[in-house]
């Protein structure tokens, strides 16, 4: 600061005085005599340019900085296609990773009990059931030896017969040939006569009333003591059953009441059951764990007095799985620009990153030298990154060390300019402000400067006057 300071002092004063300058650029002696023009008559001369000594100055040292040296590795890729510098690899930090889980939707089952329900029985009259009764009457010619048969239950009797005269080949004579007509009555009173086919047809009932004995059949004969007749008689017997209680609804009737289960229960017992289904979902993945698998809460019946379908068969959880409901260990170098790679069977990170060649190493200072040099750190490529990862006092990361500064150096003199150190200072012998420099080859330059010769004096105008 200071040289600058006198050069531009003295560079000031030689372009006031550029003419005097000019003309005695390249002086023979140290010494300059002027002669006044005889036809001029002046009281004052114009100064001359005279050679001064140098002055020493004190001036500041520098700090010396040095370039990294690197150490330069080949970049590789793991199983996975991650692309990792080689050097010095140590185990990836571990954090959780959380993500949402999706549901998957699936049926319960529970069995539902309740008590059974009682209602009035229904009264009810079984319809009449009814039964023929017939006897048998033999008939004699003198009424004296008639035969009454007992009453027997019948349903088919011989109602009739007709006769007629047919040739016997076993007596060669004439016989009598009897055919009979046969009729019957249904249970529920239907009467009905035999075709000659062996077919039934309905005919008019011949019993009038019940418990009326009616004759029914009646047809005569003759033998060789004389004459004789036979009447089938019949009779209907009503029977009818006493009245009962019903469970219209189904049920075990007991008295006059029913009971039974509610409509979808079935017996069990001495209680009523039916199945309720239900919805639960399963929370899963697509990676990682899940935290909360949501599933089948196995359901029971809470009373088994009560019908509990309308709790039951609600949702044992919702289908949407909770926020976050997965995790994943993953591994990190805890930086924007790293990534961890699988190296012997591990997660693993090294502190240099990859250059565009697939170059990684370090940028290391060598010559003793601990601090960071002068030029500036310049962290703006690196967001989001911890310096310290990947530069220390010595070591910086390779791929990015030009972004990081220098080796650091010791404070010293200048090596220009004639600096000298003396006693730990810097020392520099340069012209004095009012002078200029002239460089005068050899590396070595003088100092000059307006005077005044000796026998004059400076005057107020720039001049010199004689003493």
């Amino acid at each position: 600061m200071l040289k600058k300071s006198i050069f531009l002092f003295l560079f000031f004063v030689s372009i006031i005085h550029s003419y005097t300058i000019q003309q005695l650029n390249n002086p023979t002696s140290t010494v300059f005599d002027i002669t006044k023009d005889p036809t001029t008559i002046e009281s004052s001369i114009p100064m001359i340019m005279i050679e001064v000594k140098k002055i020493t100055v004190e001036i500041d040292k520098i700090l010396a900085v040095y370039p990294r040296d690197t150490i330069i590795h080949q970049c590789k890729s793991d199983s996975y296609s991650n692309i990792y510098c080689p050097e010095a690899l140590a185990p990836a930090d571990t954090y959780w990773d959380y993500s949402d889980a999706y549901s998957v939707a699936k049926t319960g089952t529970v069995v539902d009990y309740t008590a059974k329900v009682s209602y009035v029985a229904t009264e009810y009259t079984p319809p009449p059931t009814y039964t023929l009764l017939l006897r048998h009457i033999v008939y004699s010619e003198d009424g004296m030896d008639d035969e009454i048969g007992d009453w027997y239950i019948g349903s088919v009797w011989k109602a009739g017969r007709t006769s007629k005269k047919v040739y016997s080949r076993s007596c060669r004579c004439y016989v009598t040939q009897y055919t009979y007509t046969y009729k019957r009555m249904l249970s529920d009173r239907q009467f009905q006569i035999k075709n000659s086919d062996g077919t039934w047809s309905d005919i008019p009932p011949v019993i009038k009333s019940d418990n009326v004995i009616t004759k029914i059949a009646y047809w005569s004969t003759s033998n060789r003591n004389g004459s004789w007749s036979s009447t089938t008689q019949g009779k209907v017997i009503k029977n009818q059953g006493a009245s009962t209680y019903l469970c219209p609804s189904g049920g075990t009737l007991s008295g006059t009441t029913c009971t039974t289960c509610p409509t979808g229960y079935t017996d069990n017992g001495t209680n009523c059951k039916k199945t309720v289904s239900y919805t639960y979902y399963n929370y899963l993945c697509s990676t990682g764990t899940v935290i909360d698998d949501g599933g089948d809460c196995l359901k029971t019946d809470p009373n088994l007095t009560l019908d509990n379908t309308s709790t039951l068969d609600d949702p044992c959880n919702g289908e949407t799985p909770p926020d976050d409901n997965c995790k994943a260990l993953k591994y990190t170098c805890n930086s924007d620009v790293r990534e961890p790679a699988w190296v012997d069977n591990q997660w693993q990170c090294s502190p240099y990153l990859c250059d565009a060649n697939q170059e990684c190493g370090i940028a290391q200072c060598t010559n003793g030298v601990a601090q960071p040099g002068g030029v500036d750190f310049d962290n703006s490529p690196l967001i989001g990154v911890d310096l310290s990862q990947i530069c220390n006092d010595t070591i910086c990361d390779a791929a990015v060390f030009e972004k990081l500064g220098r080796c650091g150096g010791e404070s010293r003199c200048p090596t220009s300019f004639g600096v000298y150190e003396e006693n730990g200072n810097c020392y520099q012998d340069v012209c004095p402000p009012e002078a200029t420099q002239k460089d005068i080859g050899g590396g070595e330059v003088t100092c000059l400067q307006l005077q005044c010769p000796d026998g004059y004096v400076e005057n107020r105008d720039g001049a010199c006057d004689v003493e």
